[in-house]
């Protein structure tokens, strides 16, 4: 079962090589960065400026959410745990926390913020 929790600094071992696995599954962005400079900016960049929820199943991180009031930063799933309702339960806990929400995303991605959760934040 998926839990949720707040981020912490040692979350950065394994942030950054979600963050650098989820990228790397949208083929029209260039890679610009390198693992270690992904693993480096969410450490010294996103950790500590942000709200960061994250999504565990059996210990290991599926996902997580970098918010600041009113906007979601930053949310990246575990590629292989795509439409398994994490997204939408990180969704969800930025709703319960927020008057309302915006969120950006790509044309090429916006298929998954079709969800019920997601189209309640427009």
């Amino acid at each position: 079962m998926i839990s949720l929790r707040d981020g912490r600094p040692a979350d950065a071992a394994q942030l950054g090589p979600l963050f650098t696995a989820s990228r790397q599954v949208l083929d029209f962005l260039p890679a610009l960065h390198t693992p270690e400079e992904d693993r480096a900016f969410i450490a010294r960049h996103i950790l500590p400026n942000f709200r960061i929820t994250v999504a565990e199943l059996d210990g290991r991180i599926v996902g997580y959410m970098a918010e600041s009031p009113n906007w979601i930063e930053q949310l990246y799933l575990d590629p292989t745990m795509l439409r398994q309702g994490i997204g939408s339960a990180l969704l969800s806990a930025a709703q319960s926390r927020n008057e309302w929400l915006e969120l950006w995303c790509f044309a090429q991605t916006c298929a998954a913020a079709t969800s019920t959760n997601a189209t309640a934040l427009w």
